[in-house]
């Protein structure tokens, strides 16, 4: 009877530890796939809401369109207002202006004192009438040129004075010199100025030499100093200079900027002293 019951006890066991085998594998086939659905739902979740850098594009569309925006308002400034703040290589410390681009404004920084660029005005006011939108269409350039169809040219610009302008740059133009009669070389500082400023000698000659009436030289040219006779030069430094010159073509003593450096003797510190040597 005994062994009977051992028997049966251990066929019992038997079939418990068979049953608790079958459980643990159903277990763990039901947590694979569990796991192996949620991945590929993860997976799948990802790739619809995130393609190729989810909203990057978008993004980049943005940038994009700033920067075509940028593009063309750069294309319509002159070109020293797209140039980057340049400190240059000397130790001083001087409150200076310079357009920037990106905010699209006039921002002050510091200027060493020597070398550097263009994008460098004393003031403010310098900087925006140098640089707003409007800006790059105050020089002339092709419209230094008559075009091919116009019967009427305008010689107007060709009786204004050379000038420099307000910047510091070291451009080589040439104007129209009324007390020659010529095309003459002069430096341009970048902005400011008149529309007597061309980029080519055959420009200005193409718009002055052959429209234009010549002056009439003044009753006592004969009597003037030489030197009254000489054209205003600026020369080719970059200092801001209230100087005096005698404009034959005008008969009088007129105000100009000196760069400091070279030039010639029509060349005056005060009104009073041109007016001495030159009449006027």
């Amino acid at each position: 009877m005994a062994g009977n019951n051992y028997e049966a006890v251990g066929k019992s066991s038997g079939r418990a530890r068979g049953g608790s085998k079958a459980g643990c594998c159903m277990k763990f086939w039901l947590v694979v796939f569990i796991l192996t659905t949620l991945a590929l739902t993860a997976a799948v979740l990802w790739l619809v809401l995130a393609p190729e850098g989810g909203i990057k594009p978008d993004k980049t569309k943005s940038v994009g369109e700033e920067g075509v925006m940028s593009g063309a308002s750069v294309r319509r400034l002159p070109g020293i207002c797209t140039l980057p703040p340049a400190r240059g290589p000397c130790k001083a410390s001087i409150e200076r202006f310079f357009y920037d681009t990106t905010s699209a404004t006039c921002q002050k920084f510091i200027y060493g004192g020597c070398s550097g660029n263009a994008n460098n005005f004393e003031t403010l006011n310098q900087c925006l009438d140098a640089c707003s939108p409007s800006a790059g269409q105050s020089v002339s350039k092709d419209d230094s040129i008559p075009e091919s169809g116009d019967d009427v040219v305008d010689t107007t610009v060709c009786q204004l004075p050379l000038e420099q302008g307000n910047c510091l740059a070291y451009f080589q133009r040439w104007g129209f010199d009324a007390s020659q009669g010529r095309c003459v070389q002069f430096i341009y500082g970048g902005c400011g100025g008149n529309a007597n400023n061309f980029e080519t000698k055959e420009a200005c000659e193409q718009r002055c030499i052959a429209n234009i009436p010549m002056p009439i030289p003044a009753a006592n040219d004969e009597t003037l100093d030489p030197v009254c006779k000489l054209p205003k030069e600026v020369g080719p430094c970059r200092a801001a200079y209230r100087r005096w010159t005698y404009d034959l073509s005008k008969g009088q003593c007129v105000e100009f900027t000196y760069g400091g450096c070279l030039g010639n003797a029509n060349n005056f510190e005060t009104k009073e002293a041109c007016e001495a040597k030159c009449g006027g």
